[in-house]
């Protein structure tokens, strides 16, 4: 088995409350750029499902709810993509 060199042993604790605060301005960490490029994906589906289900659902009653899916998934992938662009 191989070690890996760039690996630390110790770990290491937030230890200031200002990473908590919501007030303040700090850069996402990778977990958190993680979710939201995940979240855009699942999104997409969303929105592309919800497309398919609206054009060949035969029942005028569910194709509004779809168009209203595809509309707020469409909503929920372009603030994610906002934040990322940040980065």
């Amino acid at each position: 088995m191989v070690a890996c060199s760039g690996l630390e042993n110790e770990t290491k604790y937030v230890e200031s409350h200002k990473y908590f605060s919501p007030f303040h301005k700090r850069s996402l960490n990778t977990v958190e750029i993680t979710h939201l490029f995940e979240n855009t994906k699942t999104n997409l589906i969303g929105e592309v499902l919800c497309k398919a289900f609206a054009q060949t659902t035969t029942s005028k009653e569910i194709q509004p709810y779809m168009e209203k899916g595809k509309q707020i998934s469409k909503r929920h992938r372009k603030t994610f993509c906002q934040y990322l662009r940040r980065i």
